[in-house]
């Protein structure tokens, strides 16, 4: 890390911590997603098959999709299974669904990897080129003594000993003189060090060369052949497809392009990409030095079958290649894993169910009962999909410590006037969560110095789109429902609630318009204040924002703000920094590090008092789902 963007990670984490709102760092932002279109499907669909067909017991599958569901820390949202080129099971996980597209994160380094590709089979590149013949506008006396010996392999292979790291995406607008401003940490070529911005610089190379995106290029070459039609991804501030991130795409389309490594490059009888370079992509051309992730390739990490490949995005974006099983596997989460690691959960499930042994004919055909997991549905994924609706994908608990799961037997008083409030309420026996609705309904709130949105901070980090902060709630209900208003900035957001299941919505987020779902439980804490606990999935995206809502009286409320899968991005960001030596101590100064960390805990889970509005009308009523 430089000392520019650690200076620029600092910065942010300051404002943060001072809950500033609005634009932050040094990056300028401007709205570029696009909404989600349910009706722009997919062209060119892989066939479906039932898995016997395939040489799959249902069984099987089942028992695979059952137990990724099931446990909690995995936070499945989609899966699809591909054997011999044909769909043997896709599903999603309440409230997530199929055919959304998802967020894939690093995912989408792997289809730069195919765009460097192609062009090498084009001719207008090769892996030995040294970078700076991209780029002769950084061809001054120092860069061109530092950056002499980085080659377009070195980029591939994450082994550029670039000082410029993700951070960069925070300390400014122009990325490509941010790479090259910084000094080289490695010699090119002597080390392995992962980092997101080699894969940017790839992309630039790829506009440099064509004098298109690099999204318009794979559009052209790889997406549209393969019927491939609604993908978006994210630019820098300079117009660079970012390339290491910021990609959505449908998982049938990650199965796709999977299945395309798989063929070799081969697609309908068309070479998309040169089977040569499949072939050197997808083997070992470097080792990591780590432990649970020893291999990579070109853009994409060795997997844990022999000659099996996984194009991985962090927190369980992955699309799984198993040649020698003849099977494809695309997951989508929201679990804390940054590397599809060895021992990670998620992982450990998949090393469960995928062996070979278990995809012999013999197997399937003749002694099903050997198979892991329940066996009572025996050959159609339609029964598969029958036995798994009503749920049991999402029965976990995500309320945190102290917070318990029961239907509310009482309410604690505060006061004469909660009492009497309580005491309208037309159960005698104790509180549901419509009775306690009820005590806030037709009432806005006003929160003290918030600097906390709808949209969890690891979502507003990445697409560096900062909440302008909740000045007020109100909650309202009608024969449709029950909804929570939201004025956050200038917007006004309209969340309908679920309590049975979550209803989907949609919120725009400072011009940028996100798909999420809702649901809301009500809960007793542990000093059996009553809560209503609101779970705000982003189901194009890896995290879920939590708000319990503690009703103190009725003229005041705690806002506990809470996401998942947390503080991890930003936590491990500080340990880069922490490397930085000078850096570090400017915080540490006064403080220990354990003391910065519960500094950033809080910044992330801020918990905020909210007073009864004045004025409850303040917030124009709208019915549930408007915005």
């Amino acid at each position: 890390m430089t000392f520019g963007t650690g200076v620029a990670f600092i910065e942010l984490l300051l404002d943060l911590i001072s809950r500033r709102t609005g634009e932050l760092g040094r990056v300028n932002y401007a709205p570029q997603k696009p909404s989600f279109d349910p009706e722009l499907k997919t062209l060119q669909p892989l066939p479906r098959s039932l898995p016997e067909k395939q040489g799959v017991s249902s069984a099987w599958v089942e028992g695979l999709v059952r137990e990724l569901g099931e446990t909690a820390s995995v936070h499945m949202h989609q899966i699809v299974i591909v054997r011999h080129g044909h769909i043997i099971y896709e599903g999603a996980y309440a409230p997530y669904e199929t055919g959304v597209w998802h967020a894939t994160y690093s995912m989408c380094k792997s289809f730069v990897g195919m765009a460097i590709g192609i062009l090498a089979g084009e001719g207008l590149l090769s892996i030995d080129d040294p970078v700076l013949k991209y780029f002769p506008e950084q061809r001054g006396p120092v860069h061109s003594l530092r950056f002499k010996g980085l080659t377009v392999r070195h980029l591939l292979t994450m082994t550029s000993g670039s000082g410029y790291n993700e951070i960069g995406a925070i300390s400014g607008n122009n990325w490509v003189d941010g790479f090259f401003s910084a000094p080289l940490k490695d010699a090119p070529g002597s080390r392995f060090a992962y980092n997101s911005m080699n894969t940017f610089l790839l992309s630039a190379i790829v506009q440099k060369i064509t004098g298109m995106t690099l999204h318009a290029f794979l559009q052209e070459k790889l997406f549209a052949p393969m019927g491939i039609r609604q993908t978006f991804w994210e630019t820098s501030p300079t117009g660079i497809t970012k390339g290491g991130w910021g990609m959505y795409l449908l998982p049938e389309d990650a199965a796709k392009l999977g299945q395309l490594y798989l063929q070799n490059g081969l697609w309908n009888g068309q070479q998309l990409v040169p089977k040569k370079w499949v072939q050197e992509s997808t083997r070992l051309q470097v080792s990591t030095g780590k432990v649970l992730n020893p291999g990579y390739g070109y853009q994409l990490w060795m997997d844990f079958l022999p000659e099996s490949y996984v194009f991985n995005g962090m927190l369980g974006q992955n699309v799984h290649v198993f040649p020698t099983l003849d099977l494809v596997l695309v997951t989508n989460a929201g679990n804390g894993e940054l590397f599809a690691d060895t021992d990670g959960v998620m992982t450990g499930i998949l090393r469960k169910y995928i062996r070979e042994e278990l995809f012999s004919p013999d197997v399937v055909q003749e002694n099903p009962g050997t198979l892991p997991g329940p066996v009572s549905y025996s050959e159609s994924t339609a029964a598969i999909t029958h036995s798994l609706k009503g749920g049991w994908g999402r029965k976990r608990t995500r309320t945190g410590k102290g917070v318990q799961t029961r239907m509310l037997s009482s309410v604690q008083r505060r006061g004469p006037a909660f009492e009497e409030e309580v005491q309208k309420t037309p159960s005698a026996h104790g509180v549901s969560f419509q009775e306690l609705y009820q005590l806030l309904e037709g009432k806005s709130f006003v929160p003290e110095d918030c600097g906390a949105g709808l949209m969890p901070l690891i979502l507003q980090v990445v697409h560096n789109n900062y909440t302008r902060g909740i000045t007020q709630l109100r909650f309202v209900s009608s024969e449709e429902g029950y909804c929570l208003q939201v004025r956050e900035g200038a917007a006004l957001q309209s969340l309908p609630i679920g309590t049975d299941q979550a209803i989907s919505s949609r919120l725009d987020e400072n011009g940028e318009e996100y798909l999420v779902a809702t649901k809301a439980r009500a809960a007793l804490d542990e000093d059996g204040v009553p809560v209503l606990i609101l779970t705000i999935s982003f189901t194009e995206e890896a995290a879920e924002r939590i708000l319990k809502i503690r009703i103190r009286s009725p003229r005041q409320l705690e806002l506990d703000f809470s996401e998942t899968p947390g503080d991890m991005i930003i936590t491990s960001a500080l340990g880069a920094v922490s490397k930085g030596g000078r850096l570090m101590h400017q915080l540490t100064d006064r403080l220990s590090p354990e003391a910065i960390h519960q500094i950033i805990r809080t910044t992330i889970s801020p918990v905020i008092m909210a007073h009864r509005a004045k004025e409850p009308e303040a917030i124009e009523q709208k019915a549930p789902g408007q915005s």
